[in-house]
């Protein structure tokens, strides 16, 4: 405690020092990094409820004050400077901030010792309106200390938020850091040889397989999988489930790494470990989160706690984003704790395998010339080779083999490698210490049995030293050892890996009998004949290192029967041929019922291969293939499997054949189905094995047509893999059509066309060449809109490079020309400008280096001598293309020289020389034309651009506008509006003008049809009605481009106008451009404009889209003043809009403005309308008495409204509902009256048997009764009773077009277990009961129910009870680890 103790006043001290010596280059940093320290300091030693002031009131720097306890009504002001002027001057802004009365002020200052200044008048005591004693307020570094003498229960608290503060590192050195903004010493190590990794978002449909096969997946990092998916679809909560050892720690400190050097993102790293020394309900809410719109939290290793801990943390981990609506997070967790419902609504993202090519690449880095025989050596030993795929497994093989130019032949034997390279002392350490007198092995077994029964993956020092009575010289010394490591910055230790952990305690437990080993690792002491999941990978680990062959088939039997799903993580290698077969049959058998697509569907696909490397095994697999007869998550298992397999042995080879027909036979047999997805039938064709020529001409002639059409785009692989494309390009050709996307089950699928464009590319014969060019118009036909004609460049490109071993055949170029022609002249390619450019500039550099140029002079000719319209434009759109593909500015200017300026022909055939991808060709074929022909009316390429500009300019200069006006009422005199249009168009075009027509427009007589030209005079004098017409042209036509000076002629009219307006919507318009424009207004106009708090900007891409007016404001005015008006506004509302009402409302609820709490509750209780929902919410959220005060006026508010309110309460009365319960039962008759559905839904929350009664009699009437199918009433608290009822409800739930409401039903279900061995078997009978071929998913809901009991019927243990039991272990046993 007293090593704590200092630890925490050397942080103090440190901060102290640090200001003392003036090292801090930027005085916000040290705001930030002492406010927070000593926030969180005073919370936990007095109880406090201080805020961060700044962020609490969404100001940049609140006045006077840098802490707020609203609770306590303390203000506190942490600073460096302890003058008397600096007293002075807080206490006088203090005084003048409204809302603080009765508040106590205090000083908090950064030394070791205050200066007081106790004979100064001008500091003096104060009991109103705030309260400040200059004897006990200013408090400084010596006061805290004896504090914290006084406090030693919270000084663990304490050290925990400050190591959070800190990220994790409590030392000078982290201090100097973060006030220096050193970046290096806060990145997490990455292993030397890291192994960047790939992520995919998970599969919305069931088939695991589509992210492992489909080669048009979006594979990303982590950081960039994030950023992508977080502002494309607006996603902010994440999870990764992967396998032991996969890496996911050490991508979660990568991209700590990376967002942490962002500047706009704000990052917190957060062992989900340190749960257990936490105190629950606050372990988020200590997080710094400043940067609230791009933060995120890292939450790593959930599956790590205990399951009550872990449903716990996930819990407060969900009101914590309840609570704060922006920040954004990712979790991970070991898969086998994938349930199915755990973290459901998060996106799960998928952490793919190291592939192939990563996996050589990674070796070739290491082993250089060596690769070769490394590779022959694994290929020797096909279980290490299973092991690669893991980045721990991999670095560890390499790192043996080079060492001892052999390969490990088991897991073991690498762990005990990379154990026994541990037990060296690391050199800066010292000298090297005898490791067998040390007995580190016992040691290090004796740390991890504990941690393993404790569910812990560290120990602190006092654990080590309490607990399992390690010296603490010991202690220290076992940090010597490369696999144990002591934190750097906290006093607790771990391995350097899980799986030494595992490691060892699978050693401990290979050596116990089969029913000691039992009892140890399944539930209720081995009552419940179940494996607990975080003994999984450790048990398998064990019978893999067992010696004696009869305990481990023992073992193996034992889990075949009872739980066969543990073995899909035992070493294939580790068992003998004839428990292999007995693996593979119990693990089919069981998906074979089941029915569902395991969460590691890859990993345990390649395990199932792998024990199909004899012929007996591999038989079985393919009489299991051949006996599927229906298209079903089983089939896609086998159909893996099988591309996974190895037939390169003899005796599987020999069944290659077999295996093939089975394929196309399924095909033949369940292909021509457009009910359901048939991609599975398919996979088995990424094996190598089946990936001939023989596999294509079989495949292309079945008789098979389904609207997914998986089977073309399998041919189309093969004919790409094998460069087969010039043997197949008609069948490609005529097959392409079918490449549609198409709706299954109300859900559209993407078609991807990737293997079509790579045979696209791999054709090289001239004739094939021909057809394709010839073909090639076909796919920018706009009914292919669809298809990604941006894919196009590429293997056009591929295809203009294959085509030039025959440029010196004129008629194949022509061809190529033609296709071009064909597609430039037939579309139009507005939505594919960029990429239709490159594809132009690829057929263009072709022709350059290839084709003759033509005579441009000639075919100019032709045209002159065409009298048929028709022809004649066909020849023009040739000469266009013709000369936009060979010709050069030279060609350019010869082509209009010869053109005659007196020819309306010639002037017709100068048009059509331009070039619609070249701007820099236009622009000179402008200046040519224009020249040539002066008299002529020829717009420029920026025609519209420049007009707007014009026009704009026009609109914004009040004396060129009204001359303009003036000078066409004068002049022209016109009538009517075709008059006035013609008239100008005909004799001065240039003075025509849209914005000018609009504003005669407000003189123009509907009914005569005539202008009232004297009044247009008055109207364009009056420079107010000219501003008036301004804005409304702006505000009802979109943003404009507007220069600097354009935007300040805005702001001094908006300046003008907004103080005068008088219409609400009126005002909220032209407020707007401000926002729109970036405009700041004065700030006199701005207070006024405070009345338009809820006015947004238009622009959706701007960084600050969707902030009201009110943030501006604040910030500009400064909070006093803004309050005084907001103040103001909310206590005399009339006039004001019902969304700025709103809006200040939120803003005084945020900002504590206590004095208007009155108005705002009484508008609560006269709103009819129902608009006060998100008030109440926030309001609830942020008063510490705000229950109590809706609770207080909820009989007044209006009667339609109640039920919403109550649900409300419900939320914020999770710990005490009997409130709530006498409510509902008080206003029975009104709410089921005015809101019957939110009635029942609050008594469904509650376990109320009659409501859940009347839910089924509603639904059964109409079962969107409800609402939408994307709504679903959470039902809590039911009894085994309401089973029934529950039975019925499901059933109706399977019609409906969504789960949300199954989902539901079954969490209620999922409720009435509890640790009753009688429920569990009857919620499972019922659920059983629904199981059908279609809902196969419910044998996966089942298991998370059994689990849930399980969990919740046994007995968890303390670090103090797995030391204890793991001394009982050691007094039983020689050594626990051999």
């Amino acid at each position: 405690m007293f090593e704590n103790l200092g630890k925490i006043e050397n942080v103090i001290t440190s901060i102290f020092t640090q200001i003392s010596l003036n090292k801090l280059s930027n005085f916000h940093d040290l705001n930030v990094l002492a406010e927070n320290v000593f926030m969180y300091v005073l919370n936990d030693c007095f109880d406090y409820h201080l805020q961060n002031a700044n962020i609490l009131n969404n100001v940049p720097n609140q006045v006077g004050f840098d802490l707020i306890d609203t609770k306590n009504k303390i203000i506190i002001q942490v600073t460096s400077s302890d003058t008397i002027e600096k007293y002075s001057e807080t206490i006088k802004k203090v005084k003048n901030v409204h809302g603080l009365e009765g508040f106590n002020l205090k000083f908090f200052i950064l030394k070791a010792s205050a200066n007081k200044h106790p004979g100064s008048r001008k500091i003096y005591n104060l009991s109103s309106p705030i309260i400040f004693d200059k004897d006990h307020d200013i408090l400084d570094g010596n006061w805290l200390f004896v504090q914290f003498a006084s406090h030693l229960d919270r000084i663990l608290l304490i050290e925990k938020h400050l190591e959070l503060l800190f990220n994790g590192n409590l030392s000078y050195e982290m201090i100097c850091s973060l006030l220096n903004f050193s970046e290096t010493i806060c990145d997490y190590p990455l292993p030397e040889h890291y192994l960047p990794r790939k992520f995919a978002l998970k599969s919305n449909r069931s088939e695991a397989f589509d992210v492992l096969f489909d080669s048009e997946s979006n594979e990303y990092s982590l950081d960039k999988i994030l950023i992508e998916e977080v502002t494309r679809n607006d996603l902010r909560k994440f999870v990764i489930f992967s396998t032991a050892q996969n890496g996911k720690t050490t991508e979660l400190h990568r991209l700590y790494n990376i967002f942490s050097k962002d500047d706009d993102k704000g990052v917190q790293f957060v062992e989900a470990s340190s749960y257990c020394q936490s105190r629950h309900g606050k372990f988020f809410n200590i997080l710094p989160c400043r940067l609230e719109e791009n933060q995120y939290i890292l939450l790593d290793g959930i599956d790590e706690l205990n399951d009550q801990d872990r449903n716990s943390l996930i819990d407060e981990l969900r009101e914590f984003l309840n609570k704060n609506s922006k920040i954004k997070v990712v979790v991970t967790c070991r898969s086998n704790y994938n349930n199915g419902r755990m973290l459901s609504d998060f996106t799960q993202l998928e952490m793919l395998p190291l592939s192939y090519d990563e996996i050589v690449s990674y070796i070739k880095g290491r082993l250089g010339n060596h690769t070769t025989s490394f590779i022959k050596y694994i290929e020797q030993h096909q279980n290490i080779s299973e092991l690669l795929d893991v980045p721990f497994y991999l670095s560890s093989v390499v790192d043996y083999f080079g060492e001892k130019h052999q390969v490990p032949q088991t897991q073991e034997e690498i762990l005990d490698y990379v154990f026994a390279k541990s037990l060296k002392v690391k050199e800066k350490e010292g000298d090297t210490i005898n490791y067998l007198e040390y007995g580190a092995k016992e040691l290090f077994a004796e740390i991890a049995l504990t941690m393993q029964f404790s569910e812990k993956q560290v120990l602190s020092g006092q654990e080590l030293y309490e607990y399992l009575k390690l010296p603490k010289e010991k202690i220290s010394d076992l940090t010597l050892y490369t696999i144990f490591k002591k934190d750097s910055f906290k006093d607790v230790y771990s391995f350097i890996h899980n799986g030494f952990k595992e490691h060892f305690v699978a050693k401990f437990l290979k050596n116990l009998s089969c029913q000691e080993i039992l009892k140890i690792v399944c539930y209720a002491n081995g009552d419940i004949p179940i494996i607990k999941k975080n003994w999984y990978n450790v048990l398998v680990l064990a019978i893999s290192y067992m010696d004696e062959p009869g305990k481990k088939n023992q073992m193996i039997e034992w889990l075949l029967k009872n739980d066969v799903k543990v073995l899909q993580n035992i070493d294939s290698t580790s068992i003998s041929m004839m428990v292999k077969q007995s693996v593979l049959k119990g693990i089919l058998g069981e998906y074979r019922i089941e029915q569902i697509y395991p969460d590691d569907f890859y990993k345990i696909a390649k395990f199932i291969a792998c024990l199909c490397n004899t012929k007996n095994n591999a038989e079985f697999l393919l009489e299991e293939y051949r006996n599927v007869h229906k298209v079903n998550p089983y089939l896609a298992l086998l159909a893996t499997c099988v591309s996974m397999m190895d037939f390169s042995s003899p005796s599987v080879g020999i069944l290659l054949s077999d295996f093939k027909n089975v394929v196309f036979d399924k095909i033949n047999e369940l292909g021509n189905n457009d009910d359901q997805e048939t991609y599975s039938l398919y996979v088995p064709f990424y094996s190598s094995y089946l990936n001939t020529e023989e596999d294509i001409d079989r495949l292309i002639i079945l008789d098979i047509m389904s609207k997914d059409h998986h089977i073309i785009q399998t041919a189309f692989q093969l004919i790409a893999n094998l460069n087969q494309a010039d043997k197949y390009v008609e069948y490609i050709i005529a097959q392409e059509r079918y490449l549609q996307n198409y709706s299954l089950e109300s859900t559209t699928h993407i078609v991807h066309r990737h293997d079509f464009y790579k045979c696209l590319g791999k054709v090289y014969g001239k004739n094939e060449l021909k057809r394709l060019w010839e073909f090639l118009p076909v796919l920018f036909d706009e009914e292919k809109a669809d298809h990604n004609q941006d894919h196009l460049l590429e293997p056009i490109q591929k295809m203009l490079c294959n085509s030039k071993a025959y440029a010196d055949d004129e008629v194949f170029c022509q061809i190529v020309i033609d296709s071009w022609i064909q597609i430039a002249k037939d579309h139009d390619y507005i939505s594919l400008r960029d990429t239709i450019v490159e594809i132009y500039k690829a057929f263009r550099n072709f022709c350059i280096e290839n084709v003759l140029k033509p005579d441009f002079i000639s075919l100019i000719n032709e045209i002159r001598g065409v009298e048929d319209t028709q022809q004649e434009i066909r020849l023009l759109q040739i000469l266009k293309i013709k000369l936009s593909l060979l010709g050069v500015e030279t060609d350019l200017k010869e082509c209009i020289d010869v053109l005659q300026p007196d020819s309306i022909n010639d002037f017709g055939i100068a048009t059509w020389l331009t070039n619609n991808y070249d701007g820099a060709w236009n622009l000179l074929h402008y200046d040519l034309v224009h020249k040539k022909f002066p008299k002529r009316r020829f717009y420029h390429p920026n025609e519209m651009k420049l007009r707007e500009e014009k026009s704009m300019a026009l609109l914004l200069d009040y004396a060129q506008f009204k001359e303009t006006v003036l000078y066409i009422v004068n002049q022209y005199a016109p009538k009517a509006r075709k008059d006035l249009y013609a008239k100008v168009k005909e004799c001065e075009e240039n003075k025509w003008d849209s914005y000018v027509g609009s504003f005669m427009s407000l003189s123009y007589n509907y009914e005569t049809q005539e202008y009232g030209l004297q009044e247009i005079k008055n109207n364009i004098e009056d420079q107010c009605l000219y501003e008036l017409f301004v804005l409304d042209q702006l505000a009802n036509h979109g943003i404009k481009l507007l220069t600097g000076k354009q935007k300040n002629c805005l702001k001094i009219m908006l300046e003008h106008v907004l103080p005068k307006i008088k219409n609400n919507r009126t005002g909220q318009r032209y407020l707007s451009l401000a926002l729109d424009y970036e405009i700041t207004l004065d700030k006199d106009v701005q207070e006024i404009c405070l009345k338009y708090a809820s006015v947004r900007d238009n622009r959706w891409e701007h960084a600050y889209s969707h902030r009201p007016f009110i943030d501006y404001a604040v910030q500009e005015l400064g909070k006093e003043r803004a309050d005084q008006r907001i103040i103001s506004l909310i206590k005399n509302p009339k006039g004001l809009d019902i969304c700025d009402f709103l809006e200040l409302s939120k803003y005084a609820i945020n900002a504590h403005l206590s004095e208007v709490y009155s108005y705002i509750l009484e508008f609560i209780k006269h709103d009819d309308d129902g608009y006060s929902g998100n008030t109440i919410d926030l309001y609830l959220k942020s008063e510490l008495d705000g229950k109590e005060q809706i609770m207080a006026i909820f009989q007044d508010i209006p009667d339609k409204h109640k039920a919403y309110i109550l649900k409300l309460l419900m939320y914020y009365s999770k710990d005490d509902m009997q409130w709530v319960k006498d409510t509902l039962d008080q206003f029975k008759n009104t709410l089921l009256k005015y809101d019957k559905k939110t009635y029942l839904e609050c008594q469904a929350s509650l376990g109320n048997q009659e409501a859940l009664e009347e839910i089924l009699k509603c639904m059964t009437e109409n079962k969107y009764y409800f609402g939408n199918v994307f709504t679903a009433i959470r039902f809590c608290n039911y009894t085994i009773d309401s089973l029934p009822v529950f039975d019925k409800l499901l059933d109706l739930s399977f019609t409906m077009d969504s789960s949300f409401w199954t989902s539901s039903i079954i969490d209620g279900m999922k409720g009435m277990v509890g640790t009753s061995s009688d429920n569990l078997e009857k919620v499972i009978k019922v659920l059983g009961s629904k199981i059908t071929d279609e809902r196969t998913w419910l044998n996966k809901t089942i298991d998370s129910i059994k689990y849930s009991y399980y969990e919740a019927v046994d007995s968890h243990m303390t670090i103090e009870m797995a030391a204890e039991k793991v001394c009982e272990m050691k007094k039983c046993s020689n050594s626990l680890y051999i």
